[in-house]
């Protein structure tokens, strides 16, 4: 098992302890049967929690990919159901994963992001396309 002494060094001082209790009770979650994709510092919060947990790394780039689908449904529910800076915070992270599996530049996307609001809106308005005519 794999040692994240930086991320968590960064984590505690950032976030306060409280916070990083909270993260530790959602480990504790994790180990109580729901095996998922969790932030990549979480073994080290649960274990510097005097805790033990057991954990591994995706088997591949297919596996991960999956393991973020599944993450960013669980992310967008949460976000759903609290929408907060924290829950945007998290979908957030798992799209730049996914940027990262595929090789694309993480300011390349955000300025593609721009580009695209301004040439064709953003989601913002509520619009639903319901149909339209073809060209012919």
């Amino acid at each position: 098992m794999g040692k994240h002494q930086p991320c968590f060094q960064q984590h505690r001082a950032s976030r306060g302890v409280a916070r990083w209790a909270r993260f530790v009770d959602y480990g504790a979650y994790a180990i109580g049967g729901v095996v998922k994709l969790v932030r990549d510092c979480i073994p080290q919060i649960i274990e510097e929690d005097g805790r033990v947990c057991k954990w591994r790394r995706v088997i591949g780039r297919d596996e991960h990919i999956a393991k973020l689908s599944a993450k960013m449904r669980e992310e967008v529910w949460e976000f759903t159901e609290n929408p907060s800076y924290e829950e945007a915070a998290d979908m957030l992270e798992v799209v730049k994963a996914f940027c990262y599996l595929h090789n694309l530049e993480w300011e390349a996307v955000k300025a593609y992001a721009q580009d695209k609001q301004e040439s064709h809106g953003g989601f913002h308005s509520g619009i639903i396309l319901e149909s339209f005519d073809r060209k012919s």
